[in-house]
């Protein structure tokens, strides 16, 4: 229930608590990135979407993500998908961050 992101592929989805987990970025069907960020409650099963204080990541998708010292980390990555040769043309190799305390709210 809730506001449940739009379906997609080369995410990632990381605990934030023992019931909460962060989904972000991906590559939706109309290969086109996302830079959204989800949260979900797995007790409830409600989705919620946020609205992040942190540095504004670009959309993205094959990046990697941890959580650390309270902040979601992203790196790398890739976007401009070009479906005739079945690959990004734009790739990352930045370090990103999104506050967990802003996914608390």
């Amino acid at each position: 229930s809730g506001n449940a992101p739009e379906g997609r592929s080369f995410h990632t989805m990381v605990p934030i608590s023992p019931s909460r987990f962060v989904v972000f970025g991906g590559l939706s069907n109309r290969m086109t990135h996302f830079a959204d960020v989800h949260v979900l409650d797995i007790a409830s099963g409600n989705w919620r979407q946020c609205v992040c204080e942190s540095p504004l990541i670009a959309p993205r998708g094959f990046h990697g993500a941890c959580v650390e010292a309270g902040r979601m980390w992203v790196y790398g990555g890739g976007s401009d998908f070009d479906q005739s040769i079945n690959a990004s043309t734009n790739y990352f190799n930045d370090v990103s961050f999104v506050e967990i305390s802003s996914l608390n709210q």
